[in-house]
């Protein structure tokens, strides 16, 4: 919208991470307009940060938040920015700075409470020298695509009484981080055990239909032609989620295109996920238990039809 305020983005900041053991991340944080100095401001975590940093590409992060602040569907915030490594150049560089995909996929895709520990333990810290971020989850909220996307899922799942908002783009919710352990242990008799598999994000659709439901609200967004690879499929575990948070009485919404693997719905949808998300915050609480809306729960679970083969 024309004549709206300007929010502020800070210069590029590098973080050395002790939970990674010494790994460098760059970092930015962005104050929207009507943030206070004084006053703790609601958050929101991007993953793949860098990505957003162009006011006139990709996402339009920084002028989609002005101006739905500026129309009050959403409150003045803070975004923290976290690129999964250190950017030299973020406007023309690769989408993975320097190559580090395993890297970036260890942050992202691997199911545990590690990556918490970094931006809330070591990131946020600093960040509050700047500004200061309310502590409470209904005030925090993630957003990311394809690892990023997992990644968002997974910081609210690991801990929702820090983060209950979540937006996920494409999510890898397969196997990418998944593998059999390294060594065989053995019984208390001797007897050989077989290798310990480490949990991936395929396991994400089941965990939440048989796990007690978490307080999250979350927007889900895929596409039909999305990946297909050895690691699983990328259209089906995302419906397979949908339909999981649907049963288990989640504030969800689920929003399914045609696309690939590239985050054009994620972006174009971008100004409604956001107000969805935060509809109806209240700077005046620290906490609200989301309910699945009414209508959602009339309506039928996802089912999938084939679209890429002929009716022979």
């Amino acid at each position: 919208q024309p004549g709206v305020p300007k929010g502020k983005l800070s210069d590029m900041m590098v973080h050395e991470s002790a939970v990674y053991h010494g790994w460098k991340v760059s970092w930015w944080i962005y104050a929207s307009p009507g943030v206070q100095p004084d006053t703790p401001a609601p958050v929101m975590i991007w993953a793949d940060g860098h990505r957003f940093l162009q006011r006139d590409m990709r996402a339009r992060l920084f002028p989609l938040t002005e101006s739905l602040v500026h129309s009050k569907k959403i409150p003045p915030m803070v975004h923290v920015l976290i690129s999964p490594t250190f950017v030299e150049d973020p406007v023309n560089g690769p989408y993975t700075p320097n190559g580090h995909t395993d890297m970036r996929s260890l942050l992202y895709d691997t199911v545990n409470d590690d990556y918490n520990h970094m931006v809330f333990g070591e990131i946020f810290p600093k960040a509050e020298t700047m500004y200061k971020l309310r502590q409470d989850g209904y005030s925090t909220g993630a957003c990311g695509q394809s690892s990023g996307g997992i990644c968002a899922f997974n910081q609210a799942w690991q801990y929702p009484e820090r983060v209950s908002r979540v937006i996920s783009r494409i999510g890898t919710f397969t196997s990418i981080q998944w593998r059999w352990g390294q060594e065989a242990d053995t019984d208390r008799y001797g007897f050989q055990k077989p290798p310990q598999a480490l949990q991936g994000g395929e396991m994400f659709p089941f965990l939440v239909r048989r796990r007690e439901r978490k307080n999250m609200r979350v927007w889900l967004s895929d596409g039909a032609y999305d990946h297909e690879l050895p690691f699983g499929s990328w259209p089906l575990q995302n419906i397979q989620l949908a339909n999981s948070l649907k049963m288990q009485g989640y504030d969800f919404r689920f929003r399914f295109g045609n696309n690939q693997h590239n985050t054009e719905l994620g972006e174009a949808e971008l100004p409604e996920a956001m107000a969805w998300v935060w509809r109806g915050y209240d700077p005046a609480k620290t906490e609200e238990v989301y309910e699945q809306d009414p209508v959602e729960k009339e309506r039928p679970l996802f089912r999938v039809g084939i679209v890429n083969r002929s009716a022979r």
